[in-house]
């Protein structure tokens, strides 16, 4: 994934890449984030991997928004 994505998927009021799809959440992230099994799923929060190095952002799975 590259960062130009990320600032996409943000301008475009996504929050979450889930699973290597980008999830738009109504209500609390948090408390979504709660409802999940994250050690079972691939969930990371956008405004959060903004600020990783390109290497980090490299290894994320991202398939479409």
């Amino acid at each position: 994934m590259t960062r130009e994505q990320v600032l996409d998927l943000i301008k475009r009021n996504y929050h979450l890449i889930n699973n290597g799809t980008a999830i738009k959440v109504d209500g609390d992230i948090w408390d979504y984030l709660d409802t999940l099994d994250e050690e079972e799923q691939s969930v990371f929060v956008l405004e959060d991997i903004i600020k990783w190095d390109d290497e980090q952002l490299d290894k994320i799975l991202f398939l479409n928004a």
